[in-house]
């Protein structure tokens, strides 16, 4: 009989605290519709997406129009600029750099590289001859360990962990800079990944390019596509240790370009929980103005990412007339477009420290093709993929994982930078099945406008952006990686987990 009391009290008990909870999120869902206004929503995706703005490419006057947008409407909310400063502008470094008029040479014994063909060179200038080394993928230690002296130095290209081509470029920025610290002359990577074949990189590389301003503008570094018996016989001639020296002639032209990330802090009510901060994120960048498609030449990003900006504006709103119990950081990312390059610097430069960021909520997408869901990049990577479940039903949409694993769109976002710190993130994006021609439609293309959208849609949208951000920064506990995942043991680091 005791133990059926027990019984009995105990289901009491969870149907109280079980009604409890679903009444704290039904007061939430109310709260968020309240605050969420389709017309002024819409009149921000048409600012910005508006020719006026010129497809806010990375640079130009049409961005810095964004961003006195979302800057005077931050202001109006009262929202504090970032850290000690009274800026919410925090200047990210960007260097546009372009192949020289003359073709960038590598040569190695009886064979000859030429820019543009097996050779992108990046950055670099001047002439180089000099012993080779090979460091495997350029690791840490090895690049510490290794007589680099000197040398022109030969990795494969990015690191054993990521083997896409934007994950590739950002592990070599750190690689430059041990292959520099540590006396070596040059970087040469090898390409080899199926992923993107050569002639698309090379089509998309061989060009103009926005890079990070670390300095490194006359040091040589590059991309060699690996590809034949030779460059095999020559990785197995060094690693074997005999002598083998090669010649560089590396010809660029670089230019600083003046790019802000917008940061705004909205401080927490627990005076616990308020040290510990949400990064709310989206790039407000898109491509600028470029081939002219059917005589319109402004790719305007309606969906890619002013819907993502649309998103932190309400998120914005929400928290000035709701204050949560942990702390928000909004961050609007410039040049996302050239790579992540916005969020990559904040990541390196934090004006809150990411030891205290404990989790980071990012939006963006490439369009939409199914309006009953939404789409979280990465919803079963952390622990609160419950969260999401039901800010989408509550606001009438489903919340679907990613529609397209083999596009490896985790680490194609801005939330990736924050990932690779260690701090659990993902991207929820607009509904999408799959990529099929109603996104191929609008994605990078000047048909991108804000007349195609759905707005009813969107508020849905948005409403279960900023009810998930809500119910992470008033949660009891702490979001975290599920166990086991690629960045668990990053974020054990980062924060100091044994």
């Amino acid at each position: 009989m005791n133990n059926q009391l027990k019984l009995i009290c105990l289901l009491i008990l969870s149907s109280f605290v079980i009604n409890a909870q679903d009444e704290k999120e039904s007061k939430l869902t109310k709260q968020v519709h309240n605050v969420i206004d389709k017309d002024q929503s819409k009149d921000w995706i048409y600012r910005l997406s508006s020719d006026d703005f010129g497809g806010r490419g990375t640079g130009t006057a049409g961005i810095d129009s964004a961003a006195n947008l979302i800057i005077s409407y931050w202001k109006e909310l009262g929202i504090m600029p970032m850290g000690s400063t009274d800026s919410y502008k925090q200047y990210v470094g960007l260097r546009k750099s372009m192949p020289g008029k003359q073709k960038s040479i590598f040569q190695i014994d009886e064979s000859t590289y030429t820019q543009g063909e097996q050779l992108l060179f990046f950055t670099g200038a001047g002439s180089y001859d000099a012993e080779l080394i090979f460091v495997g993928h350029g690791s840490e230690d090895a690049l510490k360990n290794l007589n680099i002296d000197g040398k022109i130095v030969i990795s494969w290209a990015g690191s054993e962990e990521n083997q896409h081509p934007m994950a590739m470029l950002e592990a070599s920025s750190k690689k430059i800079d041990l292959v520099k610290e540590n006396g070596g002359i040059a970087l040469i990577e090898l390409y080899k990944s199926d992923k993107v074949p050569w002639p698309i990189i090379v089509r998309n590389l061989n060009k103009e390019q926005v890079v990070l301003d670390q300095g490194n503008e006359t040091f040589p570094y590059g991309w060699l596509n690996y590809n034949n018996d030779t460059m095999h016989t020559m990785i197995t001639e060094i690693k074997q240790g005999e002598d083998t020296n090669a010649s560089i002639t590396a010809y660029s032209n670089s230019e600083k370009i003046d790019a802000y990330n917008l940061v705004g802090v909205i401080e927490g009510t627990d005076p616990r929980l308020k040290e510990k901060y949400i990064a709310v994120t989206a790039h407000y960048d898109h491509l600028g103005t470029g081939r002219a498609i059917e005589g319109d030449s402004v790719y305007n990003g309606a969906r890619d990412n002013a819907l993502g900006v649309g998103a932190i504006m309400n998120a914005a709103k929400f928290f000035t007339e709701h204050p949560p119990k942990r702390s928000i950081i909004l961050i609007a990312f410039t040049a996302e477009e050239m790579g992540l390059l916005g969020s990559i610097w904040y990541a390196d430069h934090p004006v809150i420290p990411l030891d205290q960021t404990v989790y980071n909520l990012n939006a963006d997408g490439a369009g939409y093709n199914d309006t009953t869901r939404v789409s979280v990049i990465g919803l079963n990577r952390t622990n609160v993929k419950n969260y999401i479940y039901n800010a989408a039903n509550a606001h009438g949409l489903e919340a679907g994982d990613d529609p397209a694993p083999e596009q490896n769109l985790f680490d194609r976002s801005d939330n990736a930078s924050f990932a690779r710190k260690g701090v659990p993130s993902i991207t929820m994006a607009p509904g999408m099945k799959s990529f099929n021609q109603e996104i191929f439609k609008y994605y990078h293309n000047p048909a991108d406008e804000a007349e195609s959208l759905n707005f009813e849609y969107l508020v849905k949208y948005w409403s279960t952006f900023v009810q998930t951000a809500a119910m992470i920064a008033n949660s009891a506990f702490t979001p975290y990686w599920m166990e086991g995942d690629s960045y668990e043991s990053r974020a054990k680091v980062l924060y100091g987990i044994n």
